[in-house]
């Protein structure tokens, strides 16, 4: 999962023209079997489109809620993600670091 402002403006979610760089953001989405997390929301201040931030894999897509806050945060608009997945811990016997004696994790 990654959740960053990517500036890519595609014709693929909404936007008007394409660029090198907004084909190759497209690109790695659909190389790596991505899925965007947007209801088509504008993620910016003004704004009437919105740009790919919340990618995550999808085996992980459907347990994920997206939305955004109510307050933005200068020109942008702060994400909220959810991941609605059950987390088993790890016994102790594997929780922890074994250290050397000069304190490099072995």
């Amino acid at each position: 999962m990654t959740d960053r402002d990517f500036n890519a403006h595609h014709t693929s979610w909404g936007c008007g023209s394409d660029s090198i760089r907004d084909c190759h953001v497209l690109d790695v989405i659909e190389d790596n079997n991505l899925v965007l997390l947007n209801n088509g929301q504008a993620t910016t201040v003004a704004s009437l489109t919105w740009s790919p931030n919340a990618l995550v894999s999808s085996s992980l897509a459907l347990s994920c809620e997206w939305g955004l806050h109510d307050s933005p945060l200068g020109y942008h608009i702060p994400v909220i993600i959810r991941v609605n997945v059950s987390v088993k811990p790890l016994p102790a016997s594997n929780a922890g670091y074994c250290f050397t004696e000069e304190n490099k994790i072995l």
